[in-house]
């Protein structure tokens, strides 16, 4: 694994990085806590949501698994929030992410806080839906 093998997100405005996307947090001997890349290789396709509280990047193991991270603003690290293997084969057989709105692909929301994007790539497309659950808080994940 390769330790660059993240997402980097960066404010338009003052083109500085405000994040590193793409490490979980494991636990090792004595509760010492340690971040650790994500992707196994590098990422092949990412997008944003929406309303940019999420990026999904598609990573390029041999099943270009799909994570969805939450990095909203009141978010200080991002978290995984679901995973899933896109598509089998080696690597690079997902060429793309893109996300929509609602509205902008003719589809329905029930409750307003569906997410839906897809991946293209060889031989490959697949529509996905993110139903995030809501918090106790204001912020819905």
């Amino acid at each position: 694994m390769s330790p660059r093998s993240c997402l980097y997100v960066w404010s338009l405005n003052s083109c500085k990085l405000l994040k590193k996307v793409g490490f979980t947090r494991t636990t090792k001997a004595h509760g010492v806590q340690k971040r650790q890349p994500y992707y196994e290789r590098w990422v092949c396709a990412a997008c944003f949501t929406h309303d940019s509280r999420y990026v999904i990047g598609v990573g390029c193991n041999d099943s270009h698994m799909l994570a969805v991270w939450h990095i909203g603003s009141q978010v200080k690290e991002s978290t995984l929030v679901c995973e899933y293997p896109c598509q089998n084969g080696a690597p690079p057989k997902v060429y793309g992410a893109v996300s929509s709105s609602k509205t902008s692909i003719g589809l329905v929301s029930t409750d307003g806080r569906e997410h839906y994007f897809l991946t293209f790539g060889e031989i490959h497309l697949k529509f996905w839906t993110l139903r995030p659950k809501a918090t106790q808080s204001h912020e819905k994940i």
